[in-house]
């Protein structure tokens, strides 16, 4: 399974919509196998959808996003963790341990409330 983490400074990139950086782990058995990190490039919503798709990403641990963004990722059937937040690795830490992320590292100001939760369906 690929597990992608969008990633801004060794943390949770704030917006998916805008991230640059993704971090690719490969998980066998719930371990961590593998991590590389993959640029992308492009502005323009299909194109980077695109990227994430080709990279065969399974699930995406990301801050917020738009609804619009959630759909067209979605519609390739990756599964969206959104409106995490925290340091990469503690992140990954956690959700290899099978730790709730929604609940462990909510952005700020999301905490439990329905409307930042909506789109995790978690």
């Amino acid at each position: 399974m690929k597990l992608g983490i969008t990633v801004w400074q060794n943390r949770i990139s704030p917006l998916l919509d805008s991230a640059y950086t993704i971090m690719i782990v490969n998980i066998n058995n719930g371990n961590m196998e593998e991590a590389v990190f993959e640029k992308i490039d492009s502005v323009d919503p299909f194109e980077r959808v695109h990227k994430i798709a080709e990279l065969g990403i399974d699930e995406l641990i990301c801050g917020a996003v738009s609804r619009y963004f959630y759909d067209l990722i979605a519609e390739r059937g990756i599964k969206i963790i959104p409106f995490i937040s925290g340091d990469v690795n503690v992140v990954l830490e956690d959700y290899l341990s099978g730790k709730s992320l929604n609940i462990t590292h909510p952005m700020p100001g999301c905490g439990r409330r329905i409307r930042c939760r909506r789109r995790g369906r978690k």
